[in-house]
């Protein structure tokens, strides 16, 4: 996966200089986040998602190269969990945090008449996992975890939206996109991948 991304973004870089002189864009986007792969399977719920993105079209108004980051969490509040990579199983009361920073190259074509648009990229996610728990294992024994650990991972993402001019230089996007990762690792456990759904409105300016 690393190798792909990579690959994928240093592409991505490389059309950047020959749309130097095309209509960029500014766009900002909020909405939420929905793991569909291991976190899902761990009990993890939906999030916010945020991002900022910049772009320039290499053919105007069609084909953009795309540059972004953002933020997404995904908490996990219950009072039991069973075979967490991390915690284990326990009985209590646990209140996880999953959150990561990507930062992501992206190439968006659009159908300048329809407002639709689709893309490709990848980047780095910069991961965090924040721990809370204390309880009893089914044993008996007693368990506490307080902490924070990190790591950065390697994914890709497919998207698909739709645009609608509001002034000018102004349009609002509808826009759903699908994240893959490698998996991460905290505390010296591998705790699956971040792969989810994520659905944002997004305020977009030409200049």
């Amino acid at each position: 996966m690393k190798k792909r991304v990579t690959f994928l973004v240093a592409v991505l870089l490389f059309l950047l200089p020959f749309s130097a002189f095309a209509q960029s864009y500014v766009e900002v986007k909020g909405g939420g986040y929905f793991p569909t792969g291991d976190l899902e399977d761990l009990g993890y719920d939906a999030g916010f998602n945020g991002e900022v993105a910049i772009g320039h079209y290499i053919v105007p108004g069609m084909l953009a190269v795309e540059l972004g980051t953002g933020y997404f969490e995904s908490t996990l509040d219950k009072g039991s969990v069973t075979n967490d990579p991390v915690i284990g199983t326990l009985s209590g009361s646990i209140h996880n945090k999953v959150y990561a920073v990507p930062v992501t190259a992206t190439l968006k074509v659009r159908v300048p008449v329809a407002g639709f648009y689709a893309g490709a990229g990848g980047g780095a996610y910069f991961t965090w996992l924040r721990v809370r728990a204390s309880g009893t294992r089914p044993g008996g024994g007693f368990f506490s975890l307080s902490g924070t650990d990190s790591d950065t991972v390697f994914g890709g993402q497919v998207m698909a939206g739709i645009s609608f001019p509001i002034f000018p230089r102004v349009r609002f996007s509808a826009e759903a996109k699908y994240i893959v990762t490698d998996n991460a690792h905290f505390f010296g456990r591998d705790y699956g991948n971040l792969d989810g759904a994520t659905a944002t409105g997004n305020i977009g300016i030409n200049f």
